[in-house]
């Protein structure tokens, strides 16, 4: 491994992590899809 760290999470509302990162994994797609005009920001 080139680096040895740890990333420290503050979650307040006591999420799982697979919860946090599903979210962040949706958000990125739409994302990607509206920076390539297939959806819209209504959609």
């Amino acid at each position: 491994m080139l680096h040895d760290y740890e990333i420290e999470v503050n979650n307040p509302n006591n999420l799982k992590d697979n919860t946090m990162l599903d979210c962040s994994m949706e958000l990125l797609l739409l994302n990607n899809l509206f920076r390539d005009n297939i959806i819209t920001e209504a959609e």
